[in-house]
This record gives C-alpha cells, sequence and structure tokens, in this order.
C-alpha cells in the first residue's frame, strides 16, 4: 500500500496501521476502524478484523456503528464474530497455497523466458523472500 493511499484514505490507513501492529510482534490482532466523510449526515464507518499482516482482514459487514464498543457485552459479542474460526484459518491457508503455486509457477516459466539458470533462481527467490519477510 503506497504512502499516498495510507494518508488520503481513513480505512487504508486504519488497515496499514493494524497491520504493522502486528507485524510488531506485541499485538496478535487489531481491530480497524476507518471513519470517512464531511459532515455529521456524511459519515460511513468501516470496521475490520486484522490477524495476520499478509492476509487480508475480515471486513465486518454488520457493523456500520460504533456502538459495538458502547459496553463490555456489545463489545464481547463483536468479538465473537470478528474472531476467525480455525474452519476459516484452514480454508485461509489452503487458498493462499494455492494462490502460492500460482505464481510460483508464473516466476518459473518467467525465468525460463528470460533464461535465467538454477543457481541464479535460487540467488533471486531467496533475496525476494528475504526482502519480502517483514510483511510476514
Amino acid at each position: 500500500m503506497d504512502e499516498k493511499a495510507v494518508r488520503k484514505y481513513a480505512v487504508n490507513g486504519a488497515i496499514y496501521y493494524a497491520k504493522n501492529m502486528i507485524a510488531s510482534k506485541k499485538y496478535d490482532e487489531v481491530i480497524a476502524i476507518g471513519i470517512s466523510g464531511d459532515n455529521e449526515d456524511n459519515v460511513k464507518i468501516s470496521v475490520y478484523y486484522v490477524f495476520s499482516p499478509p492476509i487480508a482482514p475480515k471486513k465486518m459487514t454488520d457493523y456500520v456503528t460504533l456502538d459495538f464498543v458502547q459496553n463490555k457485552d456489545s463489545f464481547n459479542a463483536f468479538y465473537e464474530a470478528a474472531t476467525v474460526t480455525d474452519e476459516e484459518r484452514h480454508r485461509i491457508l489452503v487458498k493462499s497455497r494455492v494462490e502460492i503455486l500460482k505464481h510460483a509457477k508464473k516466476l518459473n516459466t518467467l525465468m525460463n523466458n528470460h533464461n535465467i539458470g538454477v543457481d541464479q533462481r535460487v540467488s533471486l527467490c531467496f533475496g525476494y523472500a528475504f526482502v519480502n519477510a517483514r510483511y510476514i
């Protein structure tokens, strides 16, 4: 996500900072709330449950107000709806694996087309993984 999008758009910024909070290892999960609008009658609230930096956050479409933070009971109900079940985690992991394999095949084809040797492939892939490790 580019810096301009983070500064200019409430949801982008909220998710960006939530992912960075998790990446810091101080938090395992974060609720990101983006509030936008130009006057009291034109306000949009978007709520997301963020649980892993590389995985898209879970948009909480049933929450368009801040009523869920009114009291402990309403927050607990929100939290129960927000947290990712083992079944959802499994589905996300399977989907992620499929995506990784798809991208690996494309990368392999690209490197074949550009005559990149096996030794160079290892270095390139390691370098790419090393640079992007901070996002995992």
